[in-house]
């Protein structure tokens, strides 16, 4: 099969998106389809051994990781020669609401993931009316497509409350041989205390307001003897910096690779307050590499952590709850092992080939010719 993947952020950035979309080329590649990659932004013109068409872009200010391309005058006469059998839209937004309009100039089958709340950003920051619009747009891209996935049963049920049609579920994977328990380093410890058995706090992730920063530093604050180590970068690390001066908090910068598992496996429980997730890659990683989550039961976060058994989960808008429960497991070792091996074991049910021979099994059944190309409203 060959597939065109329309994304709206991509590789040098690093988000659950950039992620799932890099797994998929190379799950492509592995099992023997072709790929290409249109991508707005600066970067490399291959990446996981496809090669990437790069769209001018301007960052979207609520969310840079998101480059907002709205034209491509390369985007059909490249699409046209290299005949995709269908095109699998990433987070559509606005290069995948004119990868759709030419996908269907094209007659060719078009599949949609939504990987990115932009409403919630916008709601988050006050922009009650910009949301709406959001919704509004994406409603109308998504209800354009032949099939939209959403990545967790919670999130399937929001967007069909919403009024998106065909809304099946297409999960992430995650790779339990890069993140695992095994990467425990003692050195790697011994960098944020000296004490071999005290439990170290960990947070990977976008260092952004919508995160729920605050609860972070609330947890640092009532746990000063452990430490909590934060990995990522954002536009908000200059504020939390300033919530947690004086704290037992250290910042690492963006990780990678196997910088990135020793970090998840050298940690004791993984603390992640966000609540505008809609699937928490970040979270099954460290499930991956033995920790227990604390988490809120809110987007996709409810739906990976197994309450009681591979982490605790928080209710919405409660940051005592969340160092409540942080203060459980850094009390009760015997807890902290059996949620961590809970843990893995969970993740193991969630290879990335798994993930992704489900879904080519949904893409084999669209690739055969349109009737007739959908009528596509909104998305000029």
């Amino acid at each position: 099969m060959r597939v065109a993947i329309v994304t709206e952020t991509f590789s040098p950035n690093v988000n659950g998106v950039v992620r799932t979309v890099l797994e998929f080329a190379q799950y492509l590649r592995r099992h023997g389809h072709d790929a290409i990659v249109f991508a707005p932004g600066e970067g490399d013109d291959v990446a996981a051994g496809v090669p990437v068409v790069r769209i001018h872009g301007a960052p979207f200010p609520l969310y840079p990781e998101l480059m907002l391309a709205p034209f491509s005058l390369r985007m059909t006469p490249i699409m046209r020669d290299w005949r995709p059998d269908l095109v699998h839209l990433a987070s559509p937004f606005v290069l995948g609401a004119h990868g759709l309009k030419v996908a269907r100039s094209l007659r060719v089958p078009v599949a949609a993931h939504y990987q990115t709340d932009l409403a919630a950003y916008a709601e988050y920051f006050g922009l009650g009316a910009l949301a709406r619009l959001a919704w509004r747009r994406l409603l109308d891209i998504h209800n354009a497509c032949d099939v939209n996935f959403a990545p967790t049963l919670s999130i399937a049920h929001d967007l069909r409350a919403r009024g998106m049609r065909r809304v099946h579920i297409s999960g992430r994977g995650v790779d339990t041989r890069a993140f695992h328990p095994r990467l425990r380093d003692l050195s790697w410890r011994r960098r944020f205390t000296q004490d071999d058995d005290r439990p170290i706090l960990l947070y990977v992730g976008r260092v952004s307001p919508e995160k729920n920063l605050s609860a972070l530093a609330e947890v640092a604050r009532a746990l000063p003897e452990c430490p909590m180590v934060i990995v990522g970068d954002g536009p908000a690390r200059g504020l939390l910096q300033s919530l947690v001066a004086g704290a037992n908090v250290h910042f690492t910068g963006v990780l990678r690779g196997l910088d990135l598992a020793t970090a998840y496996a050298s940690s004791d429980i993984f603390v992640f307050p966000s609540e505008s997730e809609t699937f928490g890659q970040v979270v099954r990683e460290a499930m991956a590499s033995g920790l227990p989550a604390v988490g809120v039961r809110a987007g996709g976060v409810q739906d990976l952590i197994v309450e009681g058994e591979t982490g605790l989960l928080c209710p919405p808008s409660n940051v005592a709850e969340i160092v409540a429960a942080t203060q459980r497991l850094v009390a009760d070792a015997a807890l902290r092992r059996a949620l961590g091996a809970g843990a893995r074991a969970e993740a193991e049910r969630h290879t990335w080939n798994a993930v992704f021979d489900h879904l080519m099994g949904w893409y084999a059944g669209l690739v055969t010719p349109l009737e007739s190309p959908l009528e596509i409203t909104g998305v000029e």
